[in-house]
């Protein structure tokens, strides 16, 4: 029969308590780490300024992804930089303008 220590047949640790359990050490605020801050706030700022789309960036896979809520854009869109991200939703976009008037005055002749 392997050996076990004492506590650990009783069911217990021999381990200090971590911080997710109760009556454990307080170790203070968890510093918070940020990935690539640069192309989140990229992201963010392509939300802002290309009107119906949501862009987001994944940090695991350090890709671009746009998301469109515009009519006839149905697929989202995905590219390794912001600029190339543009190009496509611009790509995406294009058989849109085809069937949209131009709008002439505003009386719309």
């Amino acid at each position: 029969m392997p050996a076990v220590a004492l506590g650990a047949a009783r069911g217990k640790s021999s381990r200090p308590r971590g911080r997710h359990r109760a009556g454990g050490p307080d170790y203070g605020e968890v510093p918070r780490r940020v990935f690539d801050p640069e192309q989140v706030n990229a992201a963010a700022d392509l939300t802002r300024t290309q009107r119906g789309w949501l862009v987001m960036y994944g940090k695991h896979s350090r890709q671009f992804y746009g998301f469109p809520y515009v009519e006839g854009v149905e697929d989202p869109v995905v590219a390794a930089t912001p600029e190339e991200l543009v190009e496509a939703m611009r790509d995406a976009e294009d058989p849109l303008q085809a069937v949209v008037p131009q709008q002439r005055g505003a009386r719309g002749w």
